[in-house]
């Protein structure tokens, strides 16, 4: 097991409580049971694909405009599909990931990705 850190995060109030009478109906205690719980769930919400598909869903608008722009042409760069994320102010963090779903339906449409 790796490194146990601490952090803090604003939820809602709501869902804390839910979450916290879960893990007292669960377990009987907090103490100890709470960490246990929430990194299940996470590790259950990673493993689901969710995450993933909500990150896809929110640049779907703009990764068909590039696929559709760049499909015309035989060849595209690597650098330009950045450079295309980046025209749609996609922000850096998420440029590499979209960039590899552009490649996917670029080649998926017969163009060759130059790296």
């Amino acid at each position: 097991m790796s490194r146990r850190v601490g952090f803090y995060v604003k939820i809602d109030g709501e869902l804390l409580k839910q979450f916290k009478e879960y893990v007292l109906r669960k377990h009987g205690s907090l103490r100890g049971y709470i960490s246990i719980e929430l990194e299940a769930a996470l590790k259950k919400y990673m493993e689901s694909g969710d995450g993933i598909e909500i990150f896809e869903e929110k640049y779907l608008g703009q990764v068909h405009r590039i696929v559709e722009s760049l499909s015309k042409r035989s060849e595209v760069k690597y650098s330009e599909i950045l450079e295309e994320l980046k025209k749609f102010r996609v922000p850096a963090c998420d440029r590499p990931r979209l960039a590899e779903i552009v490649m996917e339906e670029l080649h998926d449409r017969g163009v060759i990705i130059i790296h």
